[in-house]
């Protein structure tokens, strides 16, 4: 995804043609590439607060969800 951005800007791709190859193509094949960018932008424009409470946020919310997910899955059918 890190290419995909990189060569769109430098050739001046279409921003929503853009934002189809790298959402909806590449993140459709893993949502960690989405969340690596996000973190990289972040460190790249020097908001490391931002950053490391985004992937804090991110990776305990992830958490959080799985379990819940999986107790709903574990409950009884009635």
């Amino acid at each position: 995804m890190g290419y995909l951005m990189e060569w769109s800007l430098r050739y001046h791709m279409q921003p929503l043609l853009t934002a189809a190859l790298a959402t909806g193509v590449l993140g459709g094949f893993t949502t960690y590439s989405a969340f690596n960018l996000e973190m990289t932008n972040y460190f790249q424009a020097g908001a490391w607060r931002g950053g490391l409470l985004y992937m804090t946020l991110t990776l305990i919310g992830c958490m959080l969800a799985g379990l819940a997910g999986y107790a709903l899955g574990m409950r009884p059918q009635p």
